[in-house]
C-alpha cells in the first residue's frame, strides 16, 4: 500500500511524462506499467486515469475512421452523380441526332411518296395510251380485213406504223414500269429504316425517363 501511495505522490513525474508523451497512448501505456509495477491490486483510481485515454483514443480512431469513409462515401456520391449527368447530356445528345435522323426520313419517305405517286400517275396515263392503241390497231386489223382489195398496200403500211408507234409506246410503259417498281423498293428500304430509327428512339427516350427518375 505504501509504494502505492508513494507512486500517487509523484505528480510531478505524470506531469512530465505527459509532456514528453506525444499522444494518450504513450500516457496510456505509462499507467499500465505503473500499475504493473504496484502489485496485483494496482491503483486505487486506475479506472480514472486509465480508461478516459483509453477510450479517448478508441474514439479519435473511430472518428477518423468514420470521417475517412464519410469522405468516401461524398466522393463516391459526387462521382456518381458527375456519371449521371454525364450520361443524361450523353443520352441527350443521342436523342437529338436521332430525332434529326427521324425527320430528315420523313423528309426522304415524303419526296419518295411524291415520286412513287407520280410515276403511279405516268405509268397509268402510258397505260391508257397503249390501250387505246391496241384497241386502235384491233379496229384498224378489222377494217383492214374488209378493206384488203381497196388498198392492202397502204393498209400494211398505216398497219407496220402503228405496231412501230405501238413499240415505242411499249418501250416507254416498261421504263416507267421500272421506274415505278425501283421507286416502290426504295421507299419500302426507306420505310423499315424509318421504323428502326423510331424503335431506337422510343428506346432512347425510355432510357432517358428512367435516368430522370433515378435523378
Amino acid at each position: 500500500m505504501s509504494q502505492r501511495y508513494k507512486v500517487i505522490q509523484r505528480a510531478d513525474s505524470i506531469n512530465r511524462v505527459k509532456t514528453s508523451c506525444e499522444n494518450s497512448t504513450d500516457y496510456a501505456g505509462f499507467l499500465l506499467e505503473q500499475e504493473r509495477k504496484c502489485g496485483p491490486d494496482g491503483f486505487l483510481d486506475s479506472k480514472r486515469y486509465r480508461n478516459p485515454y483509453l477510450v479517448r483514443e478508441r474514439l479519435v480512431k473511430k472518428l477518423q475512421t468514420n470521417r475517412g469513409a464519410s469522405l468516401s462515401r461524398a466522393q463516391q456520391k459526387v462521382d456518381l452523380s458527375s456519371q449521371k449527368e454525364y450520361d443524361l447530356k450523353e443520352h441527350e445528345h443521342g436523342i437529338q441526332c436521332i430525332q434529326k435522323l427521324v425527320c430528315r426520313a420523313a423528309e426522304i419517305e415524303h419526296k419518295l411518296s411524291n415520286e412513287v405517286h407520280r410515276s403511279e400517275y405516268e405509268w397509268k396515263k402510258q397505260k391508257n395510251q397503249v390501250d387505246d392503241l391496241q384497241a386502235q390497231l384491233c379496229r384498224l386489223r378489222m377494217q383492214n380485213s374488209n378493206q384488203i382489195q381497196r388498198g392492202t398496200a397502204e393498209a400494211l403500211r398505216k398497219e407496220e406504223e402503228l405496231l412501230w408507234l405501238l413499240s415505242k409506246e411499249k418501250s416507254e410503259l416498261h421504263k416507267h414500269q421500272s421506274k415505278k417498281e425501283n421507286s416502290y423498293g426504295k421507299l419500302i428500304n426507306h420505310r423499315a429504316l424509318q421504323n428502326e430509327d423510331k424503335h431506337i428512339l422510343a428506346e432512347m427516350q425510355k432510357e432517358r425517363r428512367r435516368l430522370l427518375k433515378i435523378n
